[in-house]
């Protein structure tokens, strides 16, 4: 902008980008437009032309100024008074890398309109989404180019994945370990609830699945080693469920831990790869050995690279959700919230869906980037490797129940 570097607030819920009105004062409207915020109601504003650039890419936008009143209150979560929303992004590949704190803007498509045109020369703009199915594994790729003041183009290439089947049918057997927090703050309705969903959970198991369960509180206890599923080890495992009583501290590392040696010493059944998923509850913070959240997301990533993913469960008002997030970002499994007791085993049947829905395990993307220079990637569960193929990397686990996303970027010398 005319006044330098600015910081930017994006609003996803508003289709107006607004400035302040020192960045407008010399300019003639070019129209009036209206809007709603929730609380405040309708209003209407004047917009004005304005060029920007925005994450690299120049652009001519339209923004308002906000109404006095308005203004003072977004001041807060907009300092410098620019908000910028969603019409400027129509028809382009954005890509927001919250861990890295960085946002791509790509070109124009073909139904981008002109108030919004950057000018014809800014970029080369974005190719037609392409999509497709193969091997039980649906895609969809998207890529976008800027051209740089060196003469290269930047190219972008958005793959988005996700596993054909949606519905959970057909479940494969899985091996599991369920790992449950007995801490003196389950005391009570918590534990009950457990206790309840947990061994209808285990029954509902697909056939020729095996599931181990292991309690901790200050200390681990294997209530069952991983068995092949069958009426004696469900009514074993059960049995060790229901006669928990709660305990202690929240040794929260050392269960993860002992759940990922269970599954690692576990013999294969096939040479068919199979789900191993650590499924670990929590309703509280961990306070006994290892509690930080970036070690513990680096275990279930590692642990993850060798197809053992962790699904967390966080119960009740106090759990720690940095924690549980981070290590099942990191791990390739979901991460849920229970509210209450009354909702767990819902929670829990989504899970077994979720895990029905797996297409493929330690799925890998080769990148042949030809005559570009592969930049970086961005997404993924392990670093791009090198073989002599050119690079890959590791995407993890795909299933119908949620799209991971790669982000390619090339840089095309001049020419």
């Amino acid at each position: 902008t005319g006044a330098g570097t600015v910081q930017a607030l994006l609003d996803t819920g508003s289709a107006l980008t607004y400035c302040p009105a020192a960045a407008v004062r010399d300019r003639r409207p070019v129209r009036r437009a209206r809007d709603f915020l929730p609380g405040f109601g309708e209003f209407e504003v004047d917009l004005y032309e304005c060029d920007l650039r925005v994450a690299g890419l120049p652009l001519r936008v339209e923004a308002g100024v906000l109404p006095p009143l308005l203004g003072m209150a977004l001041g807060l979560l907009a300092p410098d008074g620019w908000i910028l929303g969603t019409a400027l992004f129509r028809d382009r590949v954005v890509t927001i890398d919250l861990a890295a704190g960085t946002l791509h803007l790509g070109g124009l498509g073909a139904g981008d309109g002109a108030a919004n045109a950057a000018p014809a020369t800014a970029c080369p703009g974005e190719a037609p989404a392409a999509a497709g199915e193969q091997n039980g594994i649906a895609y969809t790729l998207r890529t976008d180019a800027t051209p740089e003041p060196s003469g290269a183009v930047r190219v972008h290439v958005a793959l988005s994945l996700r596993g054909a089947r949606a519905d959970g049918s057909g479940m494969h057997p899985v091996d599991v370990a369920f790992v449950l927090d007995r801490s003196g703050s389950m005391a009570g309705e918590p534990l009950r609830a457990v206790q309840q969903a947990a061994s209808t959970w285990i029954a509902g198991l697909p056939a020729g699945s095996r599931c181990g369960v292991l309690a901790y509180d200050r200390e681990v206890t294997v209530l069952q080693d991983l068995s092949a599923l069958g009426p004696g080890i469900i009514a074993g495992c059960e049995q060790a469920i229901r006669g928990l009583v709660p305990g202690g501290s929240t040794a929260l590392a050392a269960g993860w831990l002992a759940g990922r040696r269970m599954l690692e010493a576990a013999p294969r059944t096939s040479a068919a790869a199979r789900l191993a998923r650590i499924v670990l509850m929590s309703d509280g913070r961990a306070n006994v050995g290892e509690c930080r959240p970036t070690v513990l997301a680096a275990w279930c990533g590692a642990a993850a690279s060798q197809g053992i993913t962790t699904t967390t469960v966080g119960f009740g008002p106090s759990y720690d959700e940095d924690l549980l997030r981070a290590m099942a970002d990191a791990g390739d499994g979901s991460t849920w919230y229970v509210p209450g007791p009354e909702e767990l085993e819902a929670v829990l049947t989504e899970e077994r869906r979720a895990m029905g829905t797996v297409a493929a395990l330690r799925t890998r993307v080769q990148v042949r980037p030809g005559g570009s220079r592969l930049v970086r990637v961005r997404g993924g569960i392990a670093p791009p490797e090198g073989p002599a193929t050119g690079p890959s990397v590791l995407v993890g686990e795909l299933s119908g129940a949620a799209e991971r996303t790669l982000v390619f970027e090339f840089l095309l010398a001049p020419g």
